[in-house]
């Protein structure tokens, strides 16, 4: 028996807002397949696997189908589990190893600000236009972060209307295929969606490590270091962020919606 959480991150004044995450905290690490059956189980775009070590937390994560090196949402969503069940004492930061780096976490009131680094992008001068017919998308540039790719419109307009067809995006080579445009909204910098039908996500609610990689080009864009995101999925979500040297703060809420035992 495991005790289970699953808890909302990134989420704005309404309920059922963010991207729900299941978070798993071991006394040891257990088989892989295991892990990623529970994940599988959850359904949910990552489930966390927390393990206390010497000199913080080792964490990893499973989508429904593979396991990936870094994961923002969840990362806040464990944090915020360690501190609400009192695992980790209110007042004391807590320093995560994932597989894509170390995460320093700190707490502000109820807001939970994660150390993360900054994923470099170049522009895509040649921009294939048979994948912009592909997936219908009338982009204005194109970026490439290793395997993800972002496509910025003109428009939030065009953003919030698209429709995806997932069975184009899971036929590109692409983990992530973000598309972003500037806010139209007082209060907001921009906004984005994500697909990862190749990581067994079609859209993700919330998605922290695609605003690594946006944080840096609208930072440049808009020449300010701190900005303030809203994730245009079908939940919502609020990601606030600052750019510091080659790291990025990424900041947000979290609400804890289930306590159960998982039996598996």
């Amino acid at each position: 028996m495991t005790t289970i959480y699953v808890a909302d991150a990134f989420i704005t004044d309404k309920p059922f807002s963010g991207n729900p995450a299941g978070i798993c905290i071991l006394e040891s690490w257990k088989h892989n397949s295991w892990m990623q059956q529970v994940a599988a189980e959850m359904k949910h775009s990552e489930t966390a696997f927390v393990v206390k070590n010497e000199e913080g937390f080792s964490l990893r994560y499973f989508t429904p189908t593979i396991e990936i090196p870094l994961c923002g949402h969840a990362t806040l969503a464990s944090a915020f589990i360690l501190w609400d069940e009192h695992i980790v004492p209110a007042t004391e930061n807590i320093v995560f190893f994932a597989k894509g780096g170390t995460l320093n976490i700190t707490k502000e009131k109820d807001t939970i600000h994660m150390d993360f680094p900054i994923s470099e992008s170049t522009s895509v001068k040649e921009i294939d236009t048979n994948t912009l017919d592909k997936l219908k998308i009338n982009a204005s540039s194109v970026y490439q972060s290793n395997n993800d790719f972002v496509y910025a419109l003109e428009t939030e307009e065009e953003l919030k209307s698209y429709k995806p067809d997932f069975s184009v995006i899971k036929s590109l080579p692409h983990r992530m295929t973000i598309i972003t445009a500037q806010s139209s909204q007082t209060g907001i910098d921009f906004v984005s969606r994500v697909f990862a039908p190749n990581a067994g996500i079609d859209e993700d609610p919330a998605t922290g490590v695609a605003h690594c990689i946006l944080g840096p080009l609208w930072a440049e864009r808009l020449k300010k270091s701190k900005l303030k995101a809203f994730q245009a999925s079908q939940r919502g979500a609020h990601v606030e962020l600052e750019i510091q040297d080659n790291r990025i703060q990424l900041s947000g809420k979290v609400k804890k919606v289930l306590k159960g035992t998982f039996y598996g």
